[in-house]
């Protein structure tokens, strides 16, 4: 039999559940990816801030701390694709510079 006792008015253990299995198991404590989103981005107020710390750290909620090892990953991806993506498009903007001289030097040549 488990820690707890059973309903009474029911004989099957999988009601057996008490509140904090029930608070474990639905997750209820836990921010939405949206508050761990904002928490890595350094924009929660001090109390916000406070309770993800203390949701991370003491309670260590492997749900939680995988969901955010999932965002830290996806911002690293983010800032490597926008680096890339800045760094296609100053390529091209030399490139374009580079034909825009081209042409305005082939045409000051050729005019008589």
């Amino acid at each position: 039999m488990s820690e707890h006792s059973k309903h009474p008015d029911r004989e099957d253990e999988q009601f057996d559940m008490s509140v904090s299995q029930v608070w474990v198991q639905e997750r209820i404590s836990c921010p939405n990816r949206y508050w761990l989103s904002s928490y890595l981005a350094g924009s929660l107020s001090e109390g916000q801030k406070d309770y993800i710390q203390f949701h991370l750290e003491t309670i260590q909620c492997p749900y939680c701390q995988a969901n955010l090892e999932d965002l830290e990953v996806a911002s690293t991806d983010d800032k490597q694709d926008l680096h890339h993506e800045v760094k296609n498009a100053r390529r091209r903007s030399l490139e374009s510079s580079a034909i825009f001289i081209q042409k305005l030097r082939d045409s000051s040549t050729s005019d008589p």
